[in-house]
């Protein structure tokens, strides 16, 4: 009898231990996990909004600077020159030199005049400097609804050989392009031209990858097609779910959970940006965090085995010392 008593006590005492601290540590995992996911999404998101704005500044860096060829007089002149002017070309051709080394990621700069004549900047290195006729980028959709919209004066455009939009410059051009298309007008507000600025495509998308290498970016067109990435493998559901990125949710997690998928629109473009953060990492960490946890209840658990044996025999030897008075008086 009074070894039952022990044995109850010394159950009961490490069910209550058992039950608390595995019931305490699986509350703290799950408010803790939900915590840091909530917290690391808005961090995420916050992070990638820093990128995108100083991708956006670099894009107007770039079209500021453009603007300050549209609005030359030497370049509108020898659009609308009747005549050949070796000097005048000579300056034009120039301006654009000047203003592609001024930036290593340009890869050339082209003036088209409706009139006929094409002007275009100094190649430079292994990345020569070959547009396309006006004709063959009139042949493309987007180009052509650029130039014949009243309202549109700018226009960046994402090129990629993976895609038919793409009239294809030089063989040694094989990371794409993003290109910023800007009408010209005379003094008399009339269209006269283009100009084209061509920007390699990497050192772009290079704004929105994070210095650990946790994500990948990639370019999507208006219609959801990959034109280009960071990397070579593009994740199966940035093309199934992709339409979940539609303003104003511009991220969301994937139905596996293991990506976190950031989207922002290029300016003055049909194309958008997809960053996708990889959260392996982080749920390894939380796993790890799990067996710790794990590891420190069942410690605990032992010790409250040798805790209840000591509490059960501490209740038990009186009782036990009772019950012998008790037969003594018998």
């Amino acid at each position: 009898m009074l070894f039952r008593i022990e044995q109850k006590i010394r159950y009961l005492f490490i069910g209550i231990i058992t039950f608390s601290v595995l019931g305490s540590s699986i509350l703290l995992y799950i408010v803790l996990r939900k915590n840091i996911l909530q917290n690391y999404l808005e961090l995420s998101v916050q992070y990638a909004s820093q990128q995108n704005q100083k991708a956006h500044l670099y894009l107007s860096l770039i079209a500021e600077t453009a603007k300050l060829l549209i609005n030359d007089q030497d370049i509108i002149e020898v659009l609308q020159c009747p005549k050949f002017d070796s000097a005048l070309v000579h300056r034009t051709i120039n301006k654009l030199s000047g203003i592609q080394t001024s930036n290593v990621s340009l890869t050339g700069i082209t003036i088209y005049g409706l009139n006929g004549v094409c002007y275009k900047s100094e190649s430079i290195g292994l990345a020569p400097n070959t547009p396309p006729p006006l004709e063959v980028l009139e042949s493309v959709p987007l180009f052509k609804e650029f130039t014949t919209s009243a309202q549109a004066s700018l226009l960046w455009w994402v090129r990629s050989q993976n895609t038919v939009d793409f009239p294809v410059y030089d063989s040694n051009i094989l990371e794409g392009l993003i290109t910023l298309a800007l009408k010209i007008f005379n003094q008399k507000q009339e269209l006269i031209g283009y100009l084209l600025v061509d920007m390699k495509l990497t050192p772009f998308l290079h704004f929105f990858k994070d210095h650990r290498g946790k994500s990948e970016v990639f370019v999507l067109s208006e219609d959801g097609e990959v034109i280009k990435g960071t990397a070579s493998h593009v994740p199966p559901a940035l093309l199934a779910e992709n339409k979940k990125l539609a303003a104003p949710a511009n991220y969301y997690f994937t139905k596996d959970k293991l990506n976190l998928y950031i989207s922002f629109a290029i300016p003055s473009s049909a194309e958008r940006i997809v960053k996708v953060v990889s959260l392996t990492e982080l749920y390894i960490r939380l796993f790890a965090f799990l067996l710790l946890l794990l590891f420190l209840d069942a410690l605990l658990i032992l010790f409250g085995l040798k805790l209840g044996g000591i509490m059960a025999a501490s209740v038990s030897e009186p009782i036990g010392v009772l019950l012998k008075k008790m037969q003594r008086q018998i």
